[in-house]
């Protein structure tokens, strides 16, 4: 009964913002992209001066794998490796225009999912789904560094 309520809920998420007016190719591009690689995006949007190495410790992943990750974005055109003029042998990522619009279209999905759900819930049932989300992200949390503890 659970796992099937939950592919329902996810199902019926991803089919409304399908489905949602202005869909554009950039909203598109997003939904072909990994849950990973939209990290990657994030991480770099939120840096000013965005560096492998930087990335690699907010992600907490090895620098060679965020090398990888950041080589595939930039090979689909969504980051762009500039040379810093300080230190030569430090690259800044930067979001291309193309990573800027669906890092935007992310926004906006989960904008769009926020007020499905309020629409959906009366203020009681909205507070009891945010705790629940916040139990089940600190568990996940929980449960994942205890997996990648040495």
């Amino acid at each position: 009964m659970m796992q099937t309520l939950l592919l329902q809920f996810i199902q019926t998420l991803d089919r409304t913002m399908k489905g949602s007016p202005g869909k554009s190719e950039v909203d598109t591009g997003l939904m072909n992209l990994t849950l990973s690689q939209v990290q990657y995006l994030e991480a770099i949007a939120g840096q000013d001066q965005a560096t492998i190495t930087g990335i690699s410790e907010i992600l907490k992943v090895t620098k060679p794998s965020a090398t990888t990750a950041v080589q595939k974005l930039i090979q689909q055109g969504y980051i762009s490796k500039i040379q810093s003029d300080d230190d030569r042998r430090v690259f800044i990522l930067q979001l291309t225009e193309s990573g800027r619009r669906l890092a935007q279209a992310k926004k906006q999905a989960l904008l769009n999912y926020e007020i499905f759900i309020r629409a959906a819930l009366s203020p009681t049932e909205l507070a009891e789904f945010e705790t629940t989300l916040q139990k089940l992200v600190a568990f996940f949390e929980h449960h994942h560094s205890q997996e990648h503890t040495p």
